[in-house]
């Protein structure tokens, strides 16, 4: 369900990089030509991270001119579906192509920030990407820069043996590079761009950072992950438990929001597999309830 927003006093600058290693949906069904017999209309599904509730987000639609928004002509739906998806059906649309933006603005309201929700439909999880109406199955996974932690390390941490088919460097972006955190300095790098990034090793420990980028209001929040910990395999299924964890967080328009701190995540547990995807080793991490997964590749 969803309620036609008004979108004009909206002004949004916002980086086309979607939140890098969010669920890789598959791509979107449609582009009847114009004069077809289906409605121009787009429709889908957005997700909340963490099971939140969706209730509330804003679906900013986007019409693309040059593969850049336009954002004098964009539109909103506030959805109104409660629980942790809810589908969504735009009104009809002129012809052409669009980017789809979610967005949840929690506490503290009318501020971009980390406590805010935010996703952007991205098939190949680094542009935006583009949809023409009629167009359906359009997944969108919202991201949360804030997650549920303790500032202590758990008290348990199973590890077992790693097979060898999970062992070894992994990133969204299939890049060599070895994450976003130097621990002998202590220093932070975007170098390479967004992304996750795992190094699983054969003797049940694993190293995990991130890096994600948005903008929007015209400010840009940097957020940085970097965990060290345990690795569990059970079958088909891999428990990572971070034993040492590290973030940073920075809001340009907002300084004294900024922290670095050591946040313990609960242990992430996925269904695991591995094989070839786009012709190169990859490696797939999906939550339990969820269809879709998380895509890395084996680093060069």
């Amino acid at each position: 369900m969803h309620r036609q927003i008004l979108a004009s006093t909206i002004v949004l600058s916002l980086s086309l990089l979607t939140a890098c290693g969010g669920s890789t949906p598959p791509p979107a069904t449609g582009g009847t030509p114009p004069g077809g017999s289906k409605p121009l209309t787009i429709s889908g599904t957005v997700t909340a991270p963490n099971n939140a509730d969706v209730r509330g987000t804003m679906l900013l639609v986007c019409p693309l001119v040059e593969g850049e928004c336009d954002w004098d002509g964009l539109g909103a739906l506030e959805l109104t579906g409660s629980g942790t998806q809810t589908p969504f059906a735009t009104p009809e649309l002129p012809d052409g192509e669009y980017g789809l933006i979610a967005w949840k603005d929690n506490e503290p309201k009318n501020q971009f920030g980390a406590e805010d929700y935010f996703g952007v439909y991205s098939p190949d999880q680094k542009a935006m990407g583009h949809v023409r109406p009629p167009a359906s199955n359009v997944k969108i996974n919202m991201v949360a820069f804030s997650e549920p932690g303790t500032a202590g390390p758990p008290a348990d941490a199973p590890r077992t043996a790693v097979p060898a088919q999970l062992v070894g460097n992994w990133s969204t972006l299939g890049s060599s590079g070895g994450g976003y955190y130097n621990p002998a300095n202590g220093t932070w790098s975007p170098a390479g761009g967004q992304g996750l990034w795992y190094e699983i090793r054969a003797d049940g420990t694993f190293v995990f950072s991130s890096y994600i980028e948005s903008r929007m209001y015209g400010c840009t929040i940097n957020f940085f992950k970097y965990h060290t910990g345990t690795v569990a395999v059970q079958g088909d299924h891999v428990v990572f438990t971070a034993t040492k964890a590290h973030q940073r967080f920075e809001d340009t328009c907002n300084p004294s929001r900024n922290y670095e701190k050591e946040w313990y995540p609960k242990a992430d547990v996925y269904k695991w597999g591995t094989g070839v995807r786009d012709g190169r080793s990859s490696m797939v991490l999906v939550e339990d309830g969820k269809q879709e997964g998380l895509f890395f590749y084996r680093s060069q």
